[in-house]
């Protein structure tokens, strides 16, 4: 059962901005933005738009709970930037994060 009070007192989320660790020439210039929901731990990960880079874009992965390559549910702690994090077997280094999580995260 999820807590109820950590949902309804945390309605925020942690943005941050991410590319492949080691791409793939065809790979270089596609960015990401995680998206993390402190109110149920899951996350996203959304491609936004590139003119013509031959990608889909729009959502790259479903928001759900992940977990990391140890087993442990992906958490704020894990997300930091200039670290690679493993999600369903891609690779990405996280480059930045937006305003309000960095005041968050201080």
């Amino acid at each position: 059962m999820k807590d109820f009070f950590k949902w309804v007192d945390q309605q925020v989320s942690l943005r941050f901005n991410a590319v492949f660790s080691s791409p793939k020439p065809e790979d270089s210039l596609r960015k990401f933005i995680i998206t993390y929901y402190l109110n149920d731990d899951s996350l996203q990960i959304y491609e936004p738009p590139v003119k013509n880079s031959g990608f889909w874009t729009g959502k790259f992965l479903e928001r759900g709970s992940y977990k990391s390559d140890k087993g442990e549910v992906y958490k704020p702690e894990h997300l930091i930037v200039g670290q690679d994090i493993n999600i369903n077997g891609y690779l990405l280094h996280i480059t930045d994060c937006d305003d309000f999580t960095k005041k968050w995260y201080a």
